[in-house]
């Protein structure tokens, strides 16, 4: 069963981009201030989304007004046009997780919290070697659980393993005592 695609405003640039229900932006046809004599005609086009991979792959169109540029995620757009603008608090939230699927039926409002429960429960959660900052593996970090002892009242053999994995010895503690890496049996 294929969707019908609708087209909306985009808020903030009506009259210049439209966004539809299937994640898709588009520029309108339009007559463009230009410095030379005379101003330009430009045929609109559907935008060629980019993905951030420094914002869990989430999608963005550079959209311009007025000579200045803003890049956008597709996903609030969408919401905005068809939803209505972000309660306080809330951010874009894909039900299945996928952040490329902008779809208005993939998409709503949530709190940070909710977004959070969500990514856990598809799996998409940046803990441990998700986690973009992580040095140690899964087998690393059970060889480090299995492998600490703790010698006396305050030491223990966390230095040397601090130096065999090249990591801090509050990374090693961590593990130990299961506030880094609790999701590793």
């Amino acid at each position: 069963m294929s969707m019908i695609e609708e087209w909306r405003p985009v808020v903030g640039y009506e009259g210049l981009y439209e966004v539809s229900n299937l994640g898709r932006v588009r520029s309108l046809d339009r007559l463009c201030k230009s410095d030379k004599r005379s101003d330009q005609w430009m045929k609109g086009k559907i935008l060629k989304p980019k993905i951030n991979p420094h914002r869990q792959n989430r999608c963005t169109v550079a959209l311009w007004k007025e000579g200045k540029v803003s890049y956008s995620y597709i996903s609030r757009l969408v919401l905005s046009a068809f939803v209505g603008s972000s309660p306080a608090g809330h951010d874009a939230a894909h039900w299945d997780g996928d952040p490329t699927n902008n779809c208005l039926s993939n998409l709503r409002w949530a709190t940070t919290s909710e977004n959070m429960q969500d990514k856990k429960r598809h799996g998409t959660d940046p803990i441990g070697v998700r986690n973009a900052m992580s040095k140690l593996t899964e087998e690393q970090v059970l060889y480090i659980k299995n492998n600490y002892k703790r010698t006396s009242y305050h030491a223990s053999n966390s230095l040397e393993l601090a130096r065999q994995f090249n990591v801090s010895r509050g990374a090693i503690l961590d593990i130990a005592k299961n506030a880094g890496w609790s999701h590793i049996a």
